[in-house]
Parts: C-alpha cells; structure tokens; sequence
C-alpha cells in the first residue's frame, strides 16, 4: 500500500494539497484495512476535491461531506465502509448561534474567525461562518469537540459582547448574499488583473500578494500572476475575504475585458 500512496502523492505538487492527500490516504487505508470510521476535520473546497478523488480510488470504501449548512464551503469527511449506514450527523458537527448587536459595531466574518482563533483554536476544527447583520446573528459551524469550550469562552466580538449557544438541528439558513458588486474593464483575464479590481490594490501589489502565495483560485493554491481567470471562479486574499468572477463580458473599445464580480467578506 505505501507503492500506492507514493504513487498519488506523485500527482501533487503543492505542498498543502500533499499533505493533504497523505492525511486523507490515511484515513481511508485505515478503513480499508480495519472496518472503521475515520472523520477528517474541516476541508476547503479544493481539499474536499483531493479527499473525493483519493476515496474513489479504494474499493468498497464510502464518504459522507458535509459542513454544518446546506451551503458549506468547508465540510468534514466521514470515510468508512460501504456496507455501513453512516450519515451527516455521524460527522461530530455542531452550529453555534451568536447574538451579536450589529448596530453598536460593524463586525465581519474576519472578526468572527479572529475571536474564535484567539481562543487558542485551530482553523482546521472550524467551518463556514454566516453573518446575518438584520437578525444580529451569526453561525459558526464547529467540531462538536470545541463546541462548549467556545460556548464558555467567547464572550465578546472586537469590542461587543455576545451571546452564545448551540442551534436547532434542524436549522435551514439561507445562502449567504455578496456583499459588493463590482464592475471593471481588465487588459487581460490573469489573475493578477481581476484581483486588483476584485480587492481594490494596485495591480503590482497583488503581482506581489499572488507570488507570496496569499491568494488562492478556487481554494488552490497558486504564485503565477498570470493565471488565467474564468467565469465562476472564486478569488480569495487572506484576511480580505474573496471575490466570485460573476461574468466575463465582452471587449470594450481600447480592447479591454469587461468583468462582473462579486464581493464576499
């Protein structure tokens, strides 16, 4: 079996889609060879493609994906074996409502994650996180493991208080809206050109953010500028949220590209 994981680890190049490939390998060699259920913790959207690609390679192995909503991005992968009846609620998930009163401040998703990381967690152990600024909630999808020590712990937000505790199961949200329309004219569909109208920088700076490999296209990891970018795609900077290529236009009349995008944060 280690011929056969070299062998896929073969097909990656970036370091964190290897790493990643050998965690998920392991876990469904595991199953394979002990009748098991293995769980991965949250995954990125990229990274649940590597962990579905790896799964479909052993027989008579299954996998559940989910993430806590019905609109997860990030989602943990239940792996075991086929003959068993293992469903999303066997994934160790649990949601967290949090009363936040967006009025007193302005609080956003990078807020959310910063409180709760600050709490000494791993990114890894948390999901999607959906503001709601007309309800004055939030939800946090969470392994069911940190669950109550964020309930006892997280008692502000910046510097607003909140309230915190575990939603129905049966909670329904609905997907979460853009933030920001944007609409622009690039010279040409690299990475480097979208992104600089998506997130407001010069096209330099984000030559520079994009070689420092702190942008990622479709959750993917990538340090080339050049890049070409498509309809659909998502764009997401560190700490800046991302943006989705919601239509690539036609030429304008000095040969530019019109482009449509939409803002998340």
């Amino acid at each position: 079996m280690e011929d056969d994981k070299h062998k896929i680890l073969n097909h990656y190049t970036h370091p964190v889609d290897k790493e990643t490939a050998s965690k998920v390998y392991d876990k469904a060699n595991k199953v394979f060879e002990q009748q098991k259920l293995e769980i991965t913790d949250f995954l990125d959207p990229h990274q649940v493609d590597i962990a579905e690609r790896i799964i479909n390679s052993f027989a008579d192995i299954s996998a559940v994906f989910h993430g806590g909503f019905d609109s997860s991005e990030r989602k943990k992968v239940g792996i075991f074996p086929k003959v068993w009846n293992i469903t999303e609620k066997d994934l160790g998930i649990e949601v967290l409502e949090i009363q936040v009163r967006f009025e007193f401040e302005k609080v956003s998703h990078r807020d959310v994650l910063g409180a709760v990381l600050g709490l000494g967690l791993k990114r890894e152990k948390i999901g999607d996180i959906q503001l709601f600024m007309e309800n004055n909630k939030v939800f946090l999808a969470v392994d069911r493991e940190i669950s109550q020590f964020i309930c006892d712990n997280l008692v502000q937000i910046k510097n607003t208080s909140v309230s915190i505790y575990v939603a129905d199961d049966e909670l329904k949200l609905p997907k979460e809206e853009f933030t920001k329309e944007i609409t622009g004219t690039v010279s040409s569909l690299r990475l480097d050109a979208v992104s600089s109208i998506g997130f407001g920088a010069s096209r330099s700076k984000m030559n520079q953010l994009i070689k420092a490999e702190r942008v990622k296209i479709n959750w993917k990891p990538t340090s080339d500028p050049k890049t070409t970018v498509n309809t659909c795609d998502v764009i997401s900077l560190r700490g800046k949220g991302r943006v989705e290529v919601a239509e690539v236009g036609g030429k304008s009349r000095k040969g530019r590209r019109h482009v449509r995008l939409r803002r998340y944060k």
